[in-house]
């Protein structure tokens, strides 16, 4: 499938990264990437989406790869970005998904979160595929510890040492982000949205999808004990974006 990758510069001067794949004039699926990511695309999840119809677009959050920062910002903030992607398609509607993004860290002070993550970037900026579990320690679940491997953990390795390629800040910027107001009210949201989330996930607590779902007026909830953070990703997605695509079955290009 051809992938297009390019620099997008929005209202304020600042370029994101962008790379988009699928049929031309398709409904995009703008995917948000977890933390530390960036916008590399996995060939399984592309297909997945293209065998739905879905052209898929995925960018790079400021202050990861070649997106310059943004700092302070709120988790909303990625709905310029968001928008001004889909002024580029000249795109009137999409379809969204999102990974991860970690749980912040107890936080002591930003000055110690940036000292944290420098640490704990050596060894993700340059990570191999078979360094993946081990790198991500007791954050990985038995289920998971299986997950990365072949194409997948060679796709994941990647994208760490791309993300991680000019620096911590992005991922600075994240945890900051996710320990402020996220910019919007849960409540307000009344698109379907459907919330998954795996039981044997050490990174994001099953009882937050559970909270989470509860807590958006329009979800559905797709809560699976047997599945990790990873695992859910590789064994999932396919159904993930079937999911999402009946939930909002009249929305167009």
């Amino acid at each position: 499938m051809d992938l297009v990758s390019f620099t997008l510069d929005l209202s304020d001067g600042r370029p994101l990264e962008v790379d988009i794949s699928g049929p031309d004039g398709a409904t995009p699926l703008v995917v948000h990437h977890g933390t530390p990511g960036e916008r590399s695309q996995y060939p399984p999840f592309a297909d997945a989406a293209a065998a739905q119809g879905l052209r898929y677009v995925s960018y790079s959050r400021p202050g990861y790869g070649g997106s310059s920062r943004g700092p302070g910002r709120a988790v909303a903030d990625c709905a310029a970005g968001t928008a001004a992607i889909l002024g580029y398609l000249g795109a009137g509607h999409c379809y969204t998904v999102g990974a991860s993004g970690g749980g912040p860290h107890a936080l002591a002070g930003p000055t110690r979160l940036q000292a944290y993550l420098e640490q704990e970037a050596k060894a993700f900026a340059s990570i191999t595929a078979e360094q993946v579990a081990v790198a991500l320690g007791d954050l990985v679940s038995a289920v998971d510890v299986g997950a990365p491997t072949g194409d997948f953990a060679a796709y994941v390795a990647a994208s760490f040492r791309q993300a991680l390629a000019n620096g911590i800040l992005g991922w600075f910027d994240d945890d900051l982000a996710f320990t402020r107001s996220w910019g919007f009210d849960l409540a307000g949201i009344n698109v379907p949205v459907v919330v998954w989330q795996g039981g044997q996930d050490r990174m994001v607590p099953f009882a937050y999808g559970q909270w989470l779902a509860a807590h958006l007026p329009s979800a559905r909830a797709k809560l699976l004990p047997e599945e990790g953070h990873l695992s859910i990703a590789v064994d999932k997605f396919g159904e993930v974006i079937g999911e999402l695509v009946a939930s909002a079955p009249t929305v167009g290009p």
